[in-house]
């Protein structure tokens, strides 16, 4: 089997893979390898990040996308009315931010078009290529890809692969996991959702005494409800049924008034949502970025821009690392931890409001942790 080289392979062709990939094809090999089938028959369940702040405007002008961004119909965010700290709603319009209001985002588009400009920039796409084998041989990284018989070198490994940390699990790396978060959503469909509020464009947000509430209309306008509550609470496997789910939204005023009174059946999916944090490690030549390497609990709305910033400084490391310069990756990794540390003081803050409220494990857990 011939050994393919590459300057710096990319595993995982998500918001963060696609955006590293962009950044650095345009003077660099670049090898994405994505796992699953990326195409609009998908049976993955729907993604929960679907917005943007907008001091990502900056970020995406650097990749070189904003104009493809601009095009693709995203939705500017309306302001967002909350029940945290109170029972009164508080209302805080995003239109004041100098840097705008961002956007709710087509999700599956704007994933599309920076996996579109990764190629159009000469990154090349892989997938599927299901599982992968590494290896660390002669000062760089050998990864086999079996389903295709084909096998890569390269002197820089990326994982983008998500929450999971595909590739730092399988190296063995320690993760740091933070308090677990269970997230149960789903979607009311456009038709259903508009009679109710049809001109409802707010991001709401609302404690629960056992977790806390999420809704916004998303672009296309299908309403998405979230729910955030501790896996072991007893009422998880009850509100997998989209019907309980709504009658508890439904004691929440700040819901109730954009719910509809019935509906049909609707899925439920659950995803894990709590924060982690991939630990410090030597290897040489290995990057983590987005939730690969960072994981935030969903109240810091930081997602998608945690992936573009990650995706912005790891390229800066990475050029610098090809470039033959000893601290680049050392210099990448103090970067992080300074985000995760401002990470955790601003999200004991966020839960010590509602902990104050209710005085309930799920809020006080968080609040001093």
């Amino acid at each position: 089997m011939i050994t393919q080289p590459c300057d710096v392979i990319i595993v995982g062709a998500g918001p963060a893979g696609a955006a590293l990939a962009t950044r650095l094809a345009r003077r660099h090999r670049v090898l994405l390898l994505e796992r699953s089938t990326l195409s609009g028959s998908s049976q993955r369940p729907p993604a929960i990040g679907e917005s943007l702040p907008g001091a990502a405007v900056r970020l995406l002008q650097h990749f070189g996308v904003y104009e493809r961004f601009c095009a693709d119909g995203h939705q500017p965010r309306g302001a967002s009315v909350s029940c945290w700290d109170q029972e009164t709603p508080v209302w805080l319009d995003g239109f004041r931010d100098p840097l705008g209001p961002g956007w709710h985002l087509r999700r599956d588009r704007y994933e599309q078009s920076f996996r579109q400009a990764a190629l159009e920039a000469g990154a090349r796409l892989v997938q599927p290529c299901g599982r992968l084998q590494l290896q660390r041989l002669d000062g760089a990284w050998q990864v086999l890809v079996p389903q295709i018989q084909q096998r890569f070198q390269a002197p820089v490994l990326v994982d983008a692969s998500g929450r999971g940390g595909v590739l730092a699990r399988q190296l063995g790396l320690r993760r740091c996991a933070e308090h677990s978060l269970l997230c149960l959503h789903l979607r009311l469909p456009a038709t259903l959702a508009t009679a109710v509020a049809p001109s409802d464009r707010c991001t709401r947000v609302c404690a629960d005494r056992r977790g806390w509430w999420y809704s916004v209309t998303l672009p296309g306008g299908d309403r998405l409800l979230a729910l955030h509550l501790d896996p072991a609470d007893p009422a998880c496997r009850r509100l997998l049924c989209s019907e309980q789910l709504l009658a508890r939204a439904r004691r929440q005023p700040l819901l109730a008034e954009v719910l509809p009174s019935t509906s049909d059946v609707l899925p439920v999916f659950a995803c894990r949502a709590g924060g982690s944090a991939l630990q410090d490690h030597n290897l040489r030549g290995f990057y983590a970025i987005g939730d690969a390497s960072i994981s935030f609990d969903p109240i810091a709305s930081q997602g998608l821009f945690h992936a573009l910033a990650t995706a912005e400084a790891a390229a800066s490391a990475i050029e610098r690392q090809l470039g033959d310069a000893a601290d680049a990756q050392v210099d990448y990794q103090a970067r992080l931890q300074i985000v995760h540390q401002r990470y955790r003081l601003h999200h004991r803050a966020t839960y010590a409001g509602p902990a104050a409220r209710f005085a309930e494990p799920f809020w006080l857990t968080r609040a001093m942790a």
